[in-house]
């Protein structure tokens, strides 16, 4: 756009130097035809009625010339005048457009930057959330891990104090005692102590 203001504004002085010229050049023809005029006027000035009416004639058509020629310049005048308002009238349009435009830019990018703004907010609570839920999720195996070390630990424990000479059938049913035992301090079912002992490959 501001190219196409440039080139506009070039080509106004271009026609407004052209028109400027133009008038000085019919100005100077317009000198020359009074001097011409006066020197004929001073050379039939002891000639005849003939020629005197001659110079009557010359000096009208000179008058009408130069009428002509004023009329031309009010003419070019009025249209240089009618340019200039043109002129000025497409660049104010063309610059209402632009701000107008601008506007609309500018507001699109604050609607963007609120709506980015939210999106944000959005994804910072999504990962404190995110980051909560691994946090309590690793809180809560590392809890159960520590309680399962102290049940197989209790356990262990029992089995490590049964007398060594202990029959097969005796030894079977002193584990059995053990893990009721054990089941029982620790609150849990016979099912969960077993599932505990095979996940950590106990076989006793």
């Amino acid at each position: 756009m501001f190219k196409l203001d440039t080139l506009l504004k070039l080509g106004y002085c271009f026609i407004k130097e052209e028109l400027l010229l133009l008038f000085k050049k019919i100005l100077l023809a317009l000198v020359l035809l009074i001097v011409l005029v006066g020197i004929a006027y001073l050379k039939t000035e002891r000639q005849n009625d003939q020629s005197q009416n001659a110079f009557n004639q010359g000096l009208y058509e000179g008058s009408k010339s130069l009428n002509q020629s004023l009329g031309e310049i009010d003419s070019l005048r009025y249209s240089l005048g009618q340019q200039e308002v043109t002129f000025a009238e497409s660049l104010l349009f063309k610059t209402q457009t632009h701000q107008r435009e601008t506007d609309s830019l500018v507001e699109r990018i604050d609607s963007l930057n609120i709506e980015l703004s939210g999106l944000q907010k959005e994804l910072k609570g999504s990962n404190q959330a995110t980051s909560k839920t691994i946090s309590t999720s690793t809180d809560s195996k590392t809890q159960k891990q520590s309680r399962h070390e102290q049940i197989l630990s209790a356990y262990k424990k029992r089995f490590k104090e049964l007398p060594s000479d202990l029959s097969v059938y005796e030894k079977r049913v002193a584990i059995n005692e053990i893990k009721e035992e054990t089941a029982r301090d620790f609150q849990i079912s016979i099912d969960e102590l077993n599932k505990i002992r095979t996940s950590n490959k106990l076989d006793y």
